[in-house]
């Protein structure tokens, strides 16, 4: 949503989800169209983002109640009715109960004390001793040398990209501990939009492909889109940019099945989802959700 595409003055993603654009109706035309998110521990992405919805049910795990997919549980959930609120819970709970929730409220603390004092400390001292190290390398490397001078230009690209690996790690850890913001109650209906108001059109110079030469074929696949629109009332809208609301609407008319995948035994799922190191032990549920795509989705 940051960079802009070219000639249009858009964001690049905004322009990919227009209705008018070739990369919607290019993707328009494949049969199956599916996608597979997690619904929790992705350090990468959010639920909501990798699964393209205005809302998330997977806020808190404890106030739902998931629905599986038959033979794929407990990993995969239905992608028609993957979860429903919980039965609410009476105020005659026992004390121990009781104890064991206001346990885990202050479990959090110890969280959100360590990112926000402990954190940044221990990124500035990582920093430093990478930069007093990286020092004490090339005047070991120097002295082996005998070179009498030292050039440490060469050194500052590993350097950077070593602090910047260790920033990107900070920020993604910060950013999966930060909850989502929703839209306060009697504005969700200012959240949805005015999505029916047609785009802009783009031109084929601002895409640099031709335009005209792809059809449409989406027509009449409304179906998830409606059954995912009714759930919703569910849940509270997230807080989201009036151009993030009309790529979800214009995404959701293109039919794609959403998984939701829930991998438990994982810290990070983001890599175990598509099972990224295959002789992990960690892999096995995400072979459940590569096994779903072969013999369910792909087709030739």
């Amino acid at each position: 949503m940051i960079d802009k595409f070219r000639g249009t003055g858009r964001p690049l993603l905004s322009v990919l989800a227009d209705r008018n654009s070739v990369f919607y109706k290019g993707l328009a035309m494949f049969s199956n169209k599916a996608l597979y998110a997690n619904v929790t521990n992705d350090r990468s992405t959010t639920w909501y983002t990798s699964a393209i919805s205005s809302y998330d049910p997977f806020a808190d795990l404890s106030a739902v109640t998931v629905n599986y997919l038959p033979k794929y549980a407990p990993v995969i959930l239905d992608p028609d009715n993957p979860v429903q609120p919980a039965a609410p819970k009476t105020e005659d709970l026992p004390v121990s109960n009781r104890i064991v929730q206001s346990g885990r409220k202050v479990a959090k603390l110890p969280v959100v004390l360590v990112y926000t004092i402990v954190v940044p400390i221990g990124v500035l001292i990582f920093l430093l001793n990478s930069v007093l190290q990286r020092v004490l390398s090339q005047r070991r490397i120097r002295l082996h040398s005998n070179q009498e001078e030292w050039h440490g230009y060469q050194s500052f690209p590993l350097l950077a990209e070593e602090i910047q690996e260790a920033t990107d790690h900070m920020i993604e850890d910060m950013h999966h501990e930060i909850p989502p913001h929703h839209l306060p109650p009697g504005l969700e209906e200012q959240g949805e939009g005015d999505n029916s108001e047609s785009e802009e059109p783009l031109t084929d110079n601002m895409v640099g492909i031709q335009n005209s030469v792809v059809a449409l074929a989406s027509e009449g696949s409304n179906v998830a889109a409606e059954k995912q629109r009714s759930s919703r009332t569910k849940f509270p809208m997230l807080a989201l940019h009036s151009l993030q609301f009309r790529m979800i609407h214009n995404l959701d008319s293109l039919n794609i099945r959403k998984y939701p995948v829930w991998i438990r035994n994982v810290r990070h799922t983001h890599a175990a989802i598509v099972v990224r190191v295959p002789k992990a032990e960690s892999s096995k549920e995400g072979r459940v959700v590569v096994g779903h795509w072969i013999d369910e989705v792909f087709q030739v």
